[in-house]
């Protein structure tokens, strides 16, 4: 039941290459973005960090009818049974990948003696944005500058309480933890290689921003409970601008494109396959940028996502 398009610029609505633009009476998106609020104790306010777009979600009704309302309805369930994920035109948004959850309330209304159907799908967007705001994001240098100068920040406001040994140990750990982290994602970004001990390295700066607050806390009963507080934003700030780095450093990763494996083969053979030499230097990119359940056995025909450059 194909009809034609009254949505003033807007795209014909297809999935996977089968049209639904004539079928779809309403649609309505869900696109918001994923906002974290780091508190500090005995402080008013919060600093809120972008975590970055959750994926869009579309949900819309399918309504077949017609004499041939139940091949087309079949043709569409098909369509999914073979593979709820592919190319997915969005009437506002354009092109992108995405992935069907399936359809709900499939209503059939005999009554009427009509041959209809109407389904409720949802659909959600299956891919990462190449695209980043550079207001949002600051170059990688001038985001590890600022893990630099926080280190050096918290240095200063804990210098009152690093004669408690707990204090000390907990500042130069976070220092080291810091520094390191800093250091190898800046290098990642110059060889544009990624770095597998990220997240490992983010998560100790964690728990060393965690170790150093509550050696902090525990020095409260001083007489200047102000400056333990300070000392706690600076620490803080030091874990917000390793943040930072890390975001800054995914950001200037060139941006992706799709590749379909030609036939199985494991995850070194098909980095080998593509890069030759720097075979294995690329391997974690290949890991990182795709879910693969069995790198061992990559199926032929599978589209993995892989770094232009």
């Amino acid at each position: 039941m194909a009809t034609k398009n009254v949505l003033t610029g807007a795209q014909v609505f297809t999935f996977r290459g089968m049209e639904l633009h004539g079928y779809l009476t309403r649609f309505s998106d869900s696109r918001k973005w994923d906002m974290v609020a780091h508190r500090v104790p005995k402080r008013d306010g919060a600093r809120v960090e972008n975590m970055g777009r959750g994926p869009l979600r579309m949900s819309g009704s399918l309504v077949f009818v017609g004499a041939k309302w139940l091949d087309n309805f079949k043709k569409f369930v098909a369509l999914l049974d073979e593979n709820p994920k592919g190319t997915l035109v969005h009437p506002l948004y354009g092109q992108m990948q995405a992935a069907c959850e399936g359809f709900d309330r499939g209503a059939v209304d005999i009554a009427k003696a009509t041959d209809e159907i109407e389904v409720e799908v949802v659909f959600v967007e299956d891919q990462f944005d190449a695209a980043t705001s550079d207001q949002e994001t600051p170059p990688v240098g001038d985001a590890k500058q600022g893990v630099d100068n926080g280190v050096t920040a918290m240095q200063v406001a804990t210098a009152a309480f690093v004669a408690a040994p707990a204090v000390a140990t907990a500042v130069a750990d976070l220092v080291a933890s810091a520094s390191t982290f800093a250091n190898d994602t800046m290098q990642g970004a110059i060889d544009l290689t990624v770095n597998p001990a990220r997240d490992s390295q983010l998560d100790e700066v964690a728990e060393d921003t965690g170790a150093l607050t509550a050696a902090l806390l525990d020095e409260a009963s001083a007489t200047r409970p102000a400056d333990v507080y300070d000392a706690i934003a600076a620490t803080e700030y030091v874990y917000s601008a390793c943040l930072q780095l890390n975001e800054a450093a995914i950001a200037s990763r060139p941006p992706v494109i799709r590749y379909t494996v030609p036939a199985t083969m494991n995850i070194a053979t098909l980095a080998a396959f593509l890069y030759g030499e720097k075979a294995l230097e690329r391997i974690p990119d290949l890991l990182n940028l795709n879910r693969i359940p069995n790198p061992g056995a990559i199926p032929g025909g599978t589209v993995v996502l892989l770094p232009s450059v």
